[in-house]
This record gives structure tokens, sequence and C-alpha cells, in this order.
């Protein structure tokens, strides 16, 4: 039988940040088995131009079953994010390149609505919600061109996390308890798609 396979992407540091903990928290599951599903990570750079090849890369190549994307944001918890939407705003990524005023794609319906099943989703010891507003910079990006273009993937969505606890963010959390949340959520994302995907 097939292996099921679960890709989680998560972003290299950015705008002056030492470290980013979506990037950790991905590549800390890397390999790893949970629920009987194998995870595969990939970093993503912050880039306009790259980000979102790398991710495409990485699902052609796992043809996974389910992929989680996760991001950080200034928020005090976690968020399950359940739109996308084709716009971007004209923030700088690390290559000094501006996002584009104009749609992310062209023709494409202004709003794509994500795929995780929210209702069974838990990032404990961490609180969480779901959020209609994932931003308008490189999550949003990624996250509205994996909806447009992974159809083959039944399970897709984006999920913020808090930021790592710092002198900068005194109000983050914790390494330990950030890995916690992401292994909780990972888990029931797990658990909920190998009762709906059996393996071949």
């Amino acid at each position: 039988m097939s292996q099921r396979r679960l890709v989680v992407s998560g972003f290299e540091p950015f705008d002056g940040h030492v470290r980013n903990p979506s990037g950790e928290a991905a590549l800390h599951l890397d390999g790893s088995v949970v629920e009987g599903v194998l995870i595969d990570s990939v970093l993503l750079p912050v880039s306009w131009v790259w980000s979102f090849r790398r991710l495409a890369d990485v699902v052609a190549a796992v043809e996974p079953h389910a992929l989680l994307m996760l991001g950080v944001s200034n928020r005090d918890e976690v968020s399950f994010e359940r739109f996308a939407y084709n716009e971007a705003n004209g923030q700088l990524d690390m290559d000094g390149i501006a996002g584009t005023a104009s749609p992310l794609i062209e023709g494409g319906p202004p709003v794509l609505e994500g795929t995780l099943p929210l209702h069974a989703l838990d990032s404990s010891p961490i609180a969480s919600r779901v959020s209609t507003d994932p931003g308008r910079y490189l999550c949003n990006d990624v996250y509205y061109r994996a909806m447009s273009a992974f159809s083959g993937v039944p399970l897709r969505g984006f999920v913020h996390l808090p930021p790592l606890r710092s002198v900068v963010s005194p109000r983050g959390f914790d390494e330990d308890v950030l890995r916690a949340a992401v292994t909780t959520l990972v888990g029931r994302l797990a658990a909920h798609f190998a009762t709906i995907t059996p393996q071949a």
C-alpha cells in the first residue's frame, strides 16, 4: 500500500527577523510519521518570484494527499485562514521586489476557499480561531496560487502562527510551545484525512 503523505511548508526569516517559527516548525516535522502519515517539509523563500515555485516543485515530486502551509503573524493565537484573495500588496520581499497591484492570476476568481476541515483542527496548547484575512503578502500569494493550482491535493489550506517570544515580541510564544501547537495541528489533520483517503 502507498504511504499517505502530507506536505508542510513554512517561510524563511524576513523583515529583519533572525527566525521564523513557521519554517522552523515545518522543518522540525520533516520525515516524521504522524497517524500513519509521512510528513514532507519545505522551507519557502520570502520571494514573490520563488516561493510558490519551490512549493510547486515539492508538491509535484511528492504528490501529497494534503498540504498545510504555515506562516507567521503578529496575532496572539493560531489563525486558520479560510480564504485566499486574488490580490497583493506592494510590500518588498527579501529580493527587494514589490508585489504587483494587479491580480495574482489574471482572470482568476477574487476569492478561493481552503479545503482544510477547520472544524476538526486544534492547535493546543495555543488558542486558535478561524480567520478570513490572511493579509496580502506572500502568505496570501502562496495560499491563493496553491488553491488554484493543486486541485489534485484534496486537503489544502493556510495557518498563521503567532510569533516567537522575544524582546521585540514579548507577547509571543516560546519555541517548544509553538512546536507543540503545530504537532497537535498536524496530528489532527493527519487523523482526519486518513479517514477519507484510503491507501492504494
